[in-house]
């Protein structure tokens, strides 16, 4: 598990240093990344309190409460990078941006999920 957790830092901090450094608004970017892992900690967090349909395999090195660090820092990339090709796809400022950057993660979602879960690192319960 520590190897995937290293790769998903390397991912997270080699993305952030190339947003940061040749993107436009790297510290509007920066302050939205950082909103988007709070939302997303908080969405896991309290899914897996509240209904405890899932729940993650212990031996990721570090939680926060009942969601693994990695996952918290990964999952606002993955949106980040969603939007922003969302955005060069269609034309400036189209209000369909959102509806298909949403497209875009639940494409990802619908590939990633079944992986992750058959590679035990979290659990379904129902």
């Amino acid at each position: 598990m520590l190897k995937l957790e290293l790769a998903a830092l390397v991912i997270i901090i080699v993305y952030a240093a190339v947003r940061m450094r040749f993107g436009p608004e790297p510290r509007r970017w920066l302050s939205r990344l950082g909103l988007l892992i709070v939302a997303s900690w908080v969405a896991e967090d309290t899914s897996i309190r509240l209904y405890g349909f899932y729940y993650y395999n212990p031996d990721w090195t570090v939680f926060i409460d009942h969601v693994p660090l990695a996952v918290l820092l990964i999952w606002p990339i993955v949106i980040q990078s969603a939007w922003e090709l969302a955005r060069h796809l269609l034309p400036t400022n189209h209000r369909l941006i959102p509806l298909a950057g949403g497209a875009l993660v639940l494409a990802d979602a619908l590939l990633i999920e079944p992986i992750a879960v058959a590679s035990k690192l979290w659990w379904c319960t129902q």
